[in-house]
């Protein structure tokens, strides 16, 4: 399943999530979840893999991840609704989740009235970042941004 389009128009916003709620209606179901843990699972338990010594496995697992991670671009984690005791929500404004990565990495969680969405990038460039935000703020959703980039003069890069 694409979602297609051409080199002069892009997507319409209800257009992608149509196409990611039936992407992930078809994709993200119980049973193909647990036939890639079983997957994952039935590796570990296998005799015979069980039996090479650690010497030829490390740098053969060391070779698949790095084969594997090539077709990862992105990750999103979505944590969902943080909740806290009554007596501490009065010091409390936002929660941000970030994460270590390779690869730019979107984190989502939400607090009160308040939706975080985060992004954990190795890279220098923030033109995904920007990209993201800009198409929010550009459909009226009001945006607050907060970043630890910062150039040599002391002000927020971008």
């Amino acid at each position: 399943m694409y979602l297609i389009t051409s080199e002069t128009r892009k997507p319409e916003l209800t257009e992608i999530i149509s196409y990611l709620k039936s992407f992930f209606e078809k994709e993200l179901t119980t049973e193909k979840f647990q036939l890639r843990l079983n997957r994952l699972v039935a590796l570990e338990h296998n005799y015979i893999t069980r039996a090479i010594p650690l010497v030829l496995k490390k740098p053969t697992l060391r070779f698949a991840h790095h084969l594997s991670s090539n077709e990862v671009t992105t990750s999103f984690s979505n944590i969902g609704k943080v909740t806290m005791p009554k007596e501490l929500e009065p010091y409390i404004d936002a929660f941000d989740v970030c994460v270590s990565t390779t690869k730019v990495q979107v984190c989502l969680c939400s607090y009160g009235d308040k939706l975080s969405i985060s992004f954990t990038s190795p890279f220098i460039s923030s033109q995904v970042q920007k990209h993201f935000f800009r198409t929010l703020t550009s459909r009226g959703i009001e945006v607050e941004l907060s970043t630890n980039v910062v150039d040599n003069l002391g002000e927020i890069s971008g």
